[in-house]
């Protein structure tokens, strides 16, 4: 039979390595999250940059349409 202090000294360390797995699994958890987090926000930029690129494009075509109609206005009215 074991010893009540020999027995109580193993729970003391059992609980211990089991505080120390925790502490571990806890902090792999955040640098996931902080991972996934900054995956996240890097989707984000990358999306804005498309959308803010694509409104460009449509501002320069709705220029080029405008004068366009402009020039064919004119064509019209010179005719």
């Amino acid at each position: 039979m074991i010893p009540k202090a020999a027995f109580l000294n193993g729970l003391e360390k059992m609980e211990q390595a089991l505080e120390n797995i925790g502490t571990g699994i806890r902090h792999k958890a955040e640098k996931e999250a902080r991972k996934q987090s900054i995956k996240q926000w890097y989707r984000l930029k990358k999306t804005e940059m498309r959308l803010d690129h694509l409104e460009k494009r449509a501002e320069a075509f709705r220029k080029t349409y405008r004068a366009e109609s402009l020039r064919i206005d004119e064509n019209k009215k010179t005719s």
